[in-house]
This record gives C-alpha cells, structure tokens and sequence, in this order.
C-alpha cells in the first residue's frame, strides 16, 4: 500500500494543468475512498503546491556544483530553476534553505553556536 507522500504525489502529477473545479473532486475522492488519510494527504498537498510559488533560497559558504543543486532540488520536489542559489561565507559550510518564512539551518555556524550555547549552561569552561 503507498504512503500518504505517495499517494499526494501521484494526485499532484495528475491534477497538473487541471481546474480548480477538477481538483475539487479529485479531493472529494481521496476523502471518500480513504478518509483516515485524507487529511495527512490533502496537507501535503497543500504544502506542494504553497512551495511551488514560494521564493526558495538556498545559502552556502561556498559555490554548489550543479550536481548538488540538482540533488537538492530534486530532495524539495521542485525545479532547480525556482531555487536562488547565495554564497555567503558566514555559514562556514553546510546550507541554509529558505522557503518563504521558513528556514532550515544546516550550517556549521549555527551548530558551532549552539555547542558554545550548551557548553555555557553546563560551565563548562
């Protein structure tokens, strides 16, 4: 049996180019066929198609070769062409991924500030 990131991902290739009455009843589907899942599939659905018009910005300490671009890329389930690629040296390595108001801190400068954040609390000197 799929799971409900599956299933949403199957409904998003096949609602694309769809209207929004077309995707009402392929929703009213989902809810009648599998309601216990239709929440979990229909939020993810949501956020697919919120990311697909939020401004996504990825942040490193140096250039991404266009392997990794396309690695990342393909790890948000969007089109490498919507992500803004920035260098910023204060990252010091690792990424920061921006999408919309969301941010997901990867990078080395952040847990570098959490180990001396830790280590302030325990006094350890």
């Amino acid at each position: 049996m799929a799971n409900s990131l599956d299933v949403a991902n199957n409904i998003l290739v096949f609602s694309n180019n769809k209207t929004a009455a077309e995707i009402d009843v392929i929703a009213n589907k989902i809810v009648s066929i599998n309601y216990h899942r239709a929440k979990t599939i229909l939020s993810i659905l949501k956020s697919k198609q919120e990311m697909a018009t939020t401004n996504i910005t990825v942040v490193s300490a140096y250039e991404i070769d266009n392997q990794q671009k396309i690695s990342i890329a393909e790890s948000l389930n969007i089109k490498e062409d919507k992500i803004l690629f920035m260098i910023d040296k204060n990252v010091i390595g690792g990424i920061v991924i921006k999408i919309g108001d969301q941010i997901i801190d990867g990078s080395l400068a952040t847990r570098i500030t959490k180990v001396k954040d830790l280590l302030a609390k325990t006094h350890v000197n």
